[in-house]
């Protein structure tokens, strides 16, 4: 278990037998508070838990700056995933931004920060403007323009690793499936941030492609690999899917 409350009864009893607690904390404390998150859980130096709260997060935990005081208030924290940490004075924006011309009419000098990713891909984005006005960006991953990179590229941290995609490329944030009417919708020119798949019908479209790059997995049906393999598309990983 995670937390297991014992009373003095309960403890006799454990004592007596052989009986073996595999958790993470075990209390006689009455009045614990339990609170648990299935997702995205953030603790801010507003946040102030109950006295002897024990938080359990199925997910991601963001901390932000200043939070030292509040963290100690917890009686225990468990992460079952990823504790994320931000620099101090950085507005946070979503794990992955993309970053569109109205951005800049709202940038203040600041820097940014995205846990995930940055993407530049609007060719009204005014990098200039952003440049002139201080903006900075700190996050793992930046995805830019080709005709933005070269004023873009100075406004993220040096561990920032930058990748250059041709104009006209349409991001995409989920996986997505490789149809006539996504190319319609988004052009040929894509970048998916996830998994491909391939139809039976995609093998036709598939020399309509000028550019696309999949972080995650092509699923190709076996009578397109042929095809595939002599398309523009960049993959992590491709798997054959036969019948």
């Amino acid at each position: 278990a995670n937390v297991v409350v014992l009373n003095d009864r309960a403890k006799e009893l454990i004592a007596r037998y052989p009986v073996t607690l595999k958790c993470d904390l075990a209390t006689d404390n009455p009045n614990i508070a339990l609170r648990s998150v299935n997702g995205v859980a953030e603790v801010t130096p507003c946040d102030v838990p109950e006295a002897d709260t024990v938080l359990t997060v199925n997910g991601e935990l963001k901390i932000a700056s200043g939070s030292a005081e509040v963290l100690a208030r917890y009686l225990q924290i468990t992460v079952n995933g990823q504790i994320i940490t931000w620099p101090d004075g950085a507005v946070q924006l979503k794990n992955t931004a993309v970053l569109d011309s109205t951005f800049a009419l709202r940038a203040k000098p600041a820097l940014y920060w995205a846990a995930r990713c940055v993407v530049m891909l609007d060719p009204a984005l005014d990098v200039a403007a952003l440049a002139k006005q201080g903006v900075r960006f700190d996050t793992p991953r930046a995805i830019l323009a080709q005709s933005l990179a070269t004023q873009a590229a100075p406004l993220f941290e040096d561990d920032t690793d930058l990748e250059i995609v041709p104009d006209g490329t349409a991001y995409l944030k989920d996986d997505a499936e490789l149809t006539a009417a996504l190319i319609r919708r988004k052009g040929n020119k894509l970048y998916v941030d996830g998994r491909l798949t391939l139809t039976a019908e995609s093998a036709a479209l598939l020399p309509q492609l000028e550019y696309c790059k999949v972080t995650g997995t092509a699923l190709v049906p076996a009578a397109q690999e042929k095809a595939f393999s002599a398309s523009c598309v960049q993959a992590e990983k491709v798997q054959t899917v036969r019948g």
